[in-house]
Parts: structure tokens; sequence; C-alpha cells
């Protein structure tokens, strides 16, 4: 956790028709995984280590996200935090 927070100290509650186009992964995640997990995730993506510049969790389910990607997207439009890397 305390590499996470630092790594994306930028958390914004956002709608999802905002960040849903960045998303290029989609992980399931199982209790008691968490925000934590999922930024692991995305520091260790293993297609490209550098793509990931953002996460959102929402249920159980972890969305990566880049904001060179388009093509695809997910359908969620709830404001959900997310975490983008960078510093406050």
């Amino acid at each position: 956790m305390a590499y996470v927070d630092p790594t994306y100290a930028r958390q914004y509650p956002l709608p999802g028709s905002i960040w849903n186009n960045y998303v290029f992964r989609t992980i399931p995640l199982e209790s008691p995984q968490d925000y934590v997990d999922c930024g692991v995730y995305c520091e260790v993506e293993e297609a490209n280590p550098n793509l990931c510049e953002l996460f959102v969790m929402k249920d159980d389910t972890c969305y990566l996200g880049s904001y060179s990607h388009s093509g695809t997207h997910v359908d969620i439009v709830t404001d959900e935090i997310m975490y983008e890397k960078g510093s406050m």
C-alpha cells in the first residue's frame, strides 16, 4: 500500500463516461483484493508495463487504462474513483 498510494496520488471521483474509453484491460478480482491490488496490476501490466496510466475499481472488477488507448470501452456511467499516476 505504501507504494501504490504515492504512485497513484491523483484520485478523482469521475463518471464512467469520462474514463471508460481509456480502458484497455478488465481484471476480475477476488475478495479481499482491493484498490491496492488493482494498482499493482496496473504497475505490472505484462503486455506493456509503461502503458497503464490509470485504474478504476468498481465492485469486484479492476479496470486498467491509458490515455493513448482508444477503440474499446466499458459501459459504466456511475461515479467511481479514478486513480491516476503522478504526484499531487
